[in-house]
């Protein structure tokens, strides 16, 4: 698929489920509903259900008593898709027997009920997250393989996560209930499977091809299974096959133990930075579907789902957090800057979101009863209160999430910033420019670095170090001429240069670029971010300016050699090498000199 449609596909997805949140969250709100009884399932009765509790005598008419088991007098399927949907004053008929074999019939009106509590909320930021992630990965990277399969995988759990509610439709329950959502479950694993097979690099033989290969038809027949008995269980009301739901186990325990040997295989064979990005993307899938593998499991082999099992879910957590860290710090998908502001965003609205929460509880609860000042104005204050201070929360968080991710990298940004402020006040070009290589190999990763000046026709390299990089580059070399265009870091993949490396940086001395210096590839194997050019580019435009100024320095002394000592002026007249000034060999500017050739 062209990433143009790929892109519309995926935000057109990451929209509606989106508007979905918006209006599950309103639901519940100012919507809120829910029968006057709860209940557990009956194994031994599919349809059927176990009272547990009694939350409001008043909605109901007629007898029930905790541990009747009941069931819905209307069975139709229009009839149960209205009881998940749960619009508040809706009456249903529910029939059943006493522990004793009494019959029990009674009704049940849906009630309007406060807010949820914090279970409901912390799924529905989790799939906020999921949505606002994917959609982020989906813009920026619609053309890589990879990016492709994250958001595959961040929608369908997104998916998972919103149901419906009342304010959907009876068509739009159903087709959510019985399409979506079963859907985005076989969905999820075989998105996270594919991941599994294929990152960092598909492998040409082994275990992981054959399961990159097996993953379709794992997907094909688990979708097949679930819709078959959807069909049974559903729309025709027969009970499931045995057989069936032990064929639709096996399937799912096959995706959880296929993802687990793929990402195995993938850690044991991938090096440097690579297997760092792999550790992360596996233990972030490993913990957050721990949660709903033991869910699943405790299902099957006891029928329900209740108590501390039912929190197991927010596992889930762990997947948008791992793989967010992933993406921003190890670079799974080359979007961390994008990533990195949008986690500022939403901290600072979760941050002001909740500050007015809690503050105008607080004001409402106790300040208007003591002081009778109206709440409005209370509202108007406390309003005004967070937006002054939200440079003050921006700066904080800005600076919270900065260190949380790149902590080691801003600590070597300020070291390289300290050293060019240092360097101008070297006295001695050897020294400016072997400290300079020095702190950029260990402070920018890179596994090395080479420095050149300019010398009439050539770019001469003058570091000292031992390295493979080439000694001399011509003056005109596609790298030189861009940087003398540009006066802007090339990246050396773009061009047909002779210069080894990664990056390289000009040092420009006011309208002229009088050398370079060329960093190689990072050692973890990650790409050079945007702050870390602009860092180098500070440290070798000062390292240029410092060389100009010595030169300067050294020209200003031999005029005063000659004019004062009477040396010869053939002495200022030599046209010295730039390169072997640099290095010491000769103790006088280089090049020719206008002005004194007359």
């Amino acid at each position: 698929m062209k990433p143009a449609v790929w892109r519309l596909l995926a935000v057109t997805i990451g929209a509606l489920l989106f508007i979905a949140t918006v209006l599950n969250c309103y639901s519940a709100l100012f919507a809120n509903s829910d029968l006057a009884i709860s209940g557990r399932p009956d194994p031994a009765h599919p349809d059927s259900f176990v009272i547990t509790k009694i939350k409001d005598p008043h909605a109901i008419e007629g007898t029930v008593h905790p541990g009747d088991r009941a069931a819905l007098e209307d069975n139709s399927l229009a009839n149960r898709l209205r009881l998940l949907r749960g619009r508040a004053g809706e009456r249903f008929v529910f029939a059943g027997t006493t522990p004793d074999g009494k019959p029990v019939r009674f009704v049940d009106t849906v009630q309007r009920t406060g807010p949820p509590g914090p279970a409901h909320w912390i799924y529905e930021l989790m799939g906020v997250v999921f949505i606002v992630v994917g959609l982020l990965v989906a813009v920026r990277r619609p053309a890589d393989p990879v990016a492709r399969r994250l958001v595959a995988l961040f929608l369908s759990l997104a998916a998972i996560i919103h149901p419906n509610g009342p304010w959907t439709p009876i068509w739009l329950t159903g087709f959510i209930v019985l399409g979506v959502g079963p859907f985005a479950q076989v969905f999820s694993a075989y998105a996270a499977l594919s991941l599994a097979v294929t990152f960092p690099q598909p492998s040409a033989r082994g275990i992981r091809r054959f399961l990159r290969r097996f993953n379709p038809w794992l997907l094909a027949a688990t979708l097949a299974v679930e819709a078959v008995a959807i069909v049974l269980s559903v729309v025709l009301q027969r009970p499931t096959p045995r057989w069936l739901s032990m064929v639709a186990t096996v399937e799912t325990l096959a995706f959880f133990a296929a993802i687990t040997v793929a990402f195995v295989v993938a850690i044991r064979g991938a090096t440097g930075a690579d297997k760092q990005r792999v550790r992360w993307v596996a233990y972030s899938l490993g913990i957050g579907f721990a949660g709903p593998l033991i869910t699943f499991i405790v299902a099957v082999t006891t029928g329900r789902v209740e108590g501390p099992v039912a929190y197991l879910g927010f596992s889930l957590l762990a997947v948008p957090l791992g793989l967010g860290y992933a993406i921003v710090r190890h670079r799974v998908v080359d979007i961390g800057f994008v990533i990195n502001r949008a986690l500022v965003f939403g901290v600072i609205s979760g941050v002001v979101i909740v500050a007015f929460m809690a503050l105008e509880w607080t004001l409402s609860s106790v300040f208007v009863r003591v002081s009778k000042v109206t709440s409005t104005s209370l509202e108007l204050m406390l309003a005004l209160l967070l937006g002054f201070s939200l440079r003050g929360i921006h700066s904080r968080v800005d600076a919270f999430i900065d260190d949380l991710f790149f902590r080691s990298r801003h600590e070597a940004e300020r070291a390289l910033k300290t050293f060019a402020r240092e360097v101008a006040y070297v006295t001695d070009p050897r020294v400016a420019v072997a400290r300079a290589h020095g702190e950029l190999v260990g402070r920018s990763g890179a596994s090395d670095a080479a420095v050149y000046v300019v010398t009439g026709t050539e770019a001469v390299r003058v570091d000292p170090a031992e390295s493979a990089a080439v000694d001399r580059v011509d003056v005109d070399d596609p790298a030189l001429v861009r940087m003398r265009a540009t006066r802007l870091p090339v990246a050396l993949a773009d061009v047909a240069s002779a210069f080894a490396g990664d990056h390289a940086f000009p040092m420009c001395v006011r309208d002229t670029i009088t050398g370079a210096v060329v960093l190689g590839a990072k050692t973890n194997g990650e790409t050079y971010a945007p702050d870390e050019i602009a860092t180098v580019e500070t440290v070798v435009l000062a390292l240029g300016n410092a060389l100009d100024a010595l030169q300067t320095a050294a020209l200003k002394a031999e005029i005063a050699r000659v004019l004062l000592d009477g040396a010869p002026v053939e002495a200022l007249r030599r046209t010295v090498d730039p390169a072997a000034w640099v290095r010491g060999a000769v103790p006088q500017p280089a090049g020719s000199l206008p002005g004194l050739v007359e």
